[in-house]
């Protein structure tokens, strides 16, 4: 089936990168790119999937940000993105 979310291919570099767990200093290095960049990079699949796969990040707006207390965050929100496309 195709694509539902369409990941850009630098959040599919980031994801696949991620499963090994490394902090997100270690994908920057790993990938050769900003902290800032990661932290950017991650924000961009997490208001992708909430567009997407609405059930899959509940509470979350489309810029990424969290609309209520109960959200996910950070980490569980990576582990949610990554089980999905694993």
């Amino acid at each position: 089936s195709p694509p539902r979310v369409g990941f850009s291919p630098a959040e599919q570099r980031l994801m696949l990168a991620a499963l090994s767990e490394r902090t997100d200093d270690e994908l920057a290095d790993e990938l050769a790119v900003s902290f800032s960049t990661v932290k950017n990079t991650w924000r961009s699949i997490f208001a992708r999937a909430s567009r997407r796969l609405p059930d899959m990040l509940p509470g979350q707006d489309d810029d990424g940000s969290l609309d209520r207390p109960s959200s996910p965050r950070g980490k569980e929100k990576r582990q949610r993105v990554l089980a999905y496309v694993w």
